[in-house]
């Protein structure tokens, strides 16, 4: 199987089921990416990387495809670093294959999710755990990338200790962008997925009727309900 394949039969592929006309009926999936009010975009489609690193075939499937690319492109790297929590288990196994370190950020809570306003929580991220050694050749290792929002974060903390960010890996690259701040974005799907901002037309009336999804991880079981539905 290919890489979309492996995540289609892992179950780790959203799509908002639509009417008899065509028309997406939700339920809506909120991204981590914020408009200028602070309210999360929110769009039809969500791709699941949780469900594909449970699995020792797929995950090892998707890591080797992973650091084969990673080669092709950069050359073998010093270390892989994760974003939390999304990058941690596929940042280790790629780093199997390419025998490089691996460490990762970690996430801590600033303010928590506020379901009435639609708006997921925010966290800033600590690098404390491992060592980084001044010049080291490192690659950010993400499951998803889209707005790069925290991913800008992560490079500006890396390069200020030092290191030289080689990279940016991700699982799946739903983003229009295969670079980011002069830096290659290597995935193992490239795939663009629309968002909307909340009151855009195209979705004003689902989320004014309450039908969408803040955690789609934490609810999975909703979505692949509705898509069944179909």
């Amino acid at each position: 199987m290919d890489a979309y394949d492996i995540l289609r039969e892992c179950n780790a592929l959203y799509e908002s089921p639509k009417d008899d006309q065509g028309k997406y009926i939700g339920p809506l999936v909120a991204y981590a990416g914020m408009d200028e009010t602070g309210k999360n975009f929110v769009g039809f489609h969500y791709v699941n990387i949780a469900q594909a690193e449970q699995g020792f075939e797929s995950r090892m499937e998707l890591s080797k495809i992973m650091s084969e690319k990673i080669l092709e492109a950069v050359g073998k790297p010093d270390r892989l670093i994760a974003a939390p929590m999304g990058g941690i288990i596929f940042s280790v196994s790629t780093a199997n294959f390419l025998e490089s370190r691996v460490s990762f950020f970690e996430k801590k809570v600033k303010k928590l999710a506020d379901p009435v306003n639609n708006i997921r929580e925010e966290s800033d991220l600590v690098y404390g755990r491992h060592n980084l050694e001044t010049g080291e050749k490192v690659i950010i290792f993400e499951d998803l990338c889209n707005n790069f929002s925290t991913t800008e974060k992560m490079v500006e903390l890396l390069r200020g200790m030092g290191a030289e960010v080689v990279a940016i890996a991700c699982i799946f690259n739903r983003s229009e962008r295969s670079e980011f701040m002069g830096i290659p974005v290597v995935s193992v799907l490239h795939i663009p997925i629309p968002e909307y901002k909340q009151d855009d037309p195209v979705v004003k009336s689902i989320v004014e009727s309450g039908n969408i999804v803040l955690s789609p991880k934490k609810e999975w079981p909703r979505l692949k309900e509705a898509m069944e539905k179909k």
